[in-house]
């Protein structure tokens, strides 16, 4: 899906994985693989609603293995929103 985004508008779907994708993933399991996938395809699109599904996936499963990358994501994210995108070398990983 994070790749066909030139093609296609994907970001509503990847903003439900990066949020929900556990729930479809495998509730009883610690990661959701998904869920990294979708936040990293997200960080094309740096935008308010990018912002928010970073923010809300944080707080709806915030025990998975995405928690060490969504710091640098919403960062990444915010300091695009708030014109301070310059100071970043590249999109974090």
């Amino acid at each position: 899906i994070g790749q066909l985004g030139q093609q296609y508008d994907g970001r509503d779907i990847l903003a439900r994985l990066v949020r929900y994708g556990h729930l479809e993933w495998d509730q009883k399991r610690f990661d959701a693989p998904i869920r990294y996938e979708a936040g990293a395809a997200l960080l094309q699109y740096p935008t308010s609603k990018t912002w928010e599904a970073l923010v809300d996936s944080y707080f709806i499963v915030p025990r998975d293995d995405v928690l060490p990358h969504h710091g640098a994501w919403v960062a990444y994210v915010t300091d695009v929103l708030s014109d301070e995108a310059q100071r970043w070398g590249n999109i974090p990983k």
